[in-house]
């Protein structure tokens, strides 16, 4: 069962707090900033094995203006005591015209358990989300920064996977108007629309709560977090830009597909190789984490 309680889910406000200020470069007349952090702590038994992945990707296209981008991503994962955290930033900013700025960045831990029959297992989680996009000029700046946070709880005793708990937290800040707060628990959704944006907004949101299950049986465990974050601004010319816009959507897609299939591939071998063996590979207690950084910067 999730227990799942909310924290001052939706925060939306036309002032910009200094610490974000702090960060942010000074001239830079667009800014799209995006922040997620997931974490898993209390855990009642420590896990057997445990994986991380950290990506991380930062692309600036100008042709006149400045523009930077800057991604962030950290995965961790300790045994003994066990706790999970999930770290992710991307941070986008331009000036004068004719720019292009994409920074993604992706964390993923796993936690796998052994459950013995007649036993609860639990963990509390936190999920937390900053959104920020500033711009000066309305009519030619445009500036989007999105977040997503998502966990499930997988049987894998079996070999098809059984979906026991599942969770969402995502969120879009646009100056284009397409603005939204999704949470998502056991399938039970929640949709917000934000109201329209001028030209600087901060957008907030954070969401806690507990996972709490009984087994009758002995029983394997797959614990799977993941952040996603994205912040892009742009500054369009007409023939430039759309063609830098269409060489960069063939470099994102790559990005995501290689994503996608990195996850999947490692949750299939994973589920194959605990159904074929009575026991799991057991974990040194040696805390196993990743990080990664990329940057981009054009003037």
């Amino acid at each position: 069962m999730l227990r799942f309680t909310k924290h001052g889910l939706i925060v939306l406000t036309s002032l910009v707090a200094g610490s974000i200020f702090a960060i942010l470069p000074s001239r830079a007349a667009t800014i799209a900033l995006s922040e997620g952090q997931l974490s898993f702590t209390n855990f009642s038994q420590s896990p057997v094995s445990t994986f991380t992945d950290a990506q991380t990707q930062a692309i600036s296209i100008f042709g006149g203006g400045s523009v930077f981008t800057e991604a962030d991503a950290i995965a961790f994962f300790n045994v003994f005591p066990p706790f999970a955290l999930n770290t992710t930033s991307t941070l986008a900013t331009g000036s004068s015209q004719n720019y292009l700025g994409i920074a993604e960045s992706f964390a993923q831990v796993v936690g796998n358990f052994n459950i013995e029959a007649d036993t609860i297992f639990s963990f509390d989680f936190v999920a937390n989300l900053s959104l920020f996009v500033g711009i000066e000029r309305p009519i030619t700046e445009n500036a989007n920064a999105r977040a997503d946070i998502f966990f499930a709880l997988l049987d894998i005793t079996n070999e098809k996977a059984n979906v026991l708990e599942t969770f969402v937290l995502a969120g879009n800040l646009s100056t284009q108007n397409n603005n939204s707060i999704l949470t998502s628990f056991n399938d039970n959704s929640s949709l917000e629309i934000l109201e329209p944006i001028t030209q600087q907004r901060l957008l907030t949101a954070t969401a806690s709560g507990s996972v709490e299950r009984y087994f009758g049986n002995s029983t394997t465990l797959s614990l799977i977090g993941i952040n996603r974050n994205r912040a892009a601004v742009a500054v369009p010319e007409p023939s430039n830009y759309l063609t830098s816009l269409f060489i960069f959507g063939f470099i994102l897609l790559a990005l995501k597909r290689k994503q996608a299939k990195h996850t999947a591939k490692f949750i299939l071998e994973k589920q194959h190789k605990l159904t074929q063996s009575n026991s799991l590979f057991i974990s040194s207690g040696k805390p196993v984490s990743e990080t990664k950084r990329s940057r981009a910067t054009h003037t």
